[in-house]
């Protein structure tokens, strides 16, 4: 594909989301209406509709259309211009974009400053800046004074577990996406969490094999999948890999081996 959106463009990216299991119809049509080529630096816009990684600055990496629709289809959005979504790490802003066409108000957050004024930048050309809004700042602490949140999503770099703040801020019935990674071993699991009740604790069919820490009334042992407040359901196997340095061309690092070391 040419590292332009265009008609054929999004067609083709549609068709090969459909073939790796994308079927929310809404979710496609908003992977359609959005230039990911823009969110993307400048010499890698040939690369911006292949099914990879990208580093876009800061150590940090803009997720391959797959994961991003995937992660969209995720949260079940079935309610359209009602849910509140808060996303904790912003970055180039591909993921923020996506949610802001499905959604009436989208709080996301990043630390980096240079990532979120480059987000926010692009978010007022694409005339969606009405839908969004920005924090520079620690995604670990949600945005309290905005909760609950219906929805979560964290598209940062996988983590061993959620944050309680985060967790706190879910709205009963609400959901959370994110990509969890075992405590033994690194692999890392798209995961869906419910919440059900007014705590903390989380259940899943197979504890050990998501990694979860023991939370809240998690302690309860037998019992806690009666007392569970969240349920966890695996989605599917992902890799978020964090960047060791920020490995542009100009920086040394030929394109080639930075795309072979980001999607190996």
């Amino acid at each position: 594909m040419l590292g332009i959106m265009t008609s054929e463009t999004a067609e083709k990216l549609i068709n090969r989301l459909r073939q790796m299991g994308v079927a929310t119809e809404a979710v496609l049509a908003a992977m359609a209406l959005v230039p990911r080529e823009q969110f993307v630096p400048p010499p890698l816009r040939r690369r911006a509709f292949d099914n990879i990684s990208l580093p876009i600055g800061q150590e940090q990496t803009i997720s391959q259309p797959e994961i991003v629709a995937m992660m969209t289809q995720a949260l079940r959005l079935d309610k359209p211009n009602l849910n509140r979504v808060l996303e904790i790490g912003t970055g180039s802003g591909y993921q923020t974009a996506i949610l802001a066409h499905l959604v009436r108000r989208v709080y996301t957050i990043e630390r980096h400053k240079a990532l979120l004024d480059g987000a926010v930048e692009r978010f007022t050309h694409l005339a969606l800046a009405d839908r969004i809004q920005v924090r520079l700042g620690d995604g670990t602490l949600g945005w309290p004074e905005a909760a609950p949140f219906e929805r979560i999503i964290i598209t940062a770099a996988a983590m061993a577990e959620i944050p309680p703040p985060i967790l706190s801020q879910c709205a009963i019935g609400g959901i959370i996406v994110a990509p969890i990674e075992r405590a033994a071993g690194g692999e890392q699991y798209l995961v869906r969490l419910t919440r059900h009740a007014a705590g903390l604790s989380i259940a899943s069919p197979d504890w050990t094999h998501l990694g979860f820490p023991l939370i809240g009334n998690a302690h309860l042992g037998p019992n806690v999948v009666a007392q569970a407040d969240f349920i966890a359901e695996e989605i599917c196997p992902v890799r978020f890999v964090p960047l060791v340095s920020e490995q542009l061309p100009s920086s040394g690092e030929s394109l080639s081996a930075a795309l072979k070391r980001l999607n190996r």
